[in-house]
């Protein structure tokens, strides 16, 4: 009886395992964006998560994106918008894990999709900002 709890046990172990192992592998390939979604594959990529009643994500775009020191470094990415409201931005929201974090939320990422560095809300001043996007576009980034 104890041998057959013993192999119980494992098996349950084994198949859990396999279990997380399917769906990271799933998640993994869920981060992937589409090439058809960048403008130019040469370049690092930008993910806002938002929402269209997120106040801070609207001062983020009207005024952080606006300003003189970030406008041009947002010209050297390729900025995707997510609604998290949509499917399609739930789903990205999901793959990134990130259902629990606030919005507006910015995953900085290279030209082969690696995650760089990530930026949650918004903040008056544009320099935390600058040296967000900058972690991208460094010489050795390009």
């Amino acid at each position: 009886m104890r041998r057959i709890c013993l192999l119980l046990i494992l098996l349950s172990i084994a198949l859990s395992s396999r279990a997380q192992a399917s769906q990271s592998e799933v998640q993994e390939n869920d981060r992937k964006i589409p090439e058809s979604y960048l403008k130019d594959t040469s370049k690092p990529i930008l993910v806002m998560f938002t929402a269209s009643w997120c106040g801070p994500c609207a001062l983020l775009k009207t005024k952080t994106f606006q300003h003189e020191n970030v406008k041009p470094l947002l010209q050297q990415v390729n900025l995707l918008m997510m609604d998290i409201d949509t499917t399609e931005g739930k789903k990205y929201q999901t793959a990134f894990e990130l259902e629990k974090k606030g919005i507006p939320y910015l995953i900085l990422m290279d030209k082969e999709q690696r995650l760089i560095a990530e930026f949650n809300g918004y903040t008056k001043d544009p320099a935390p900002f600058v040296e967000f996007l900058n972690k991208a576009l460094k010489p050795q980034n390009r």
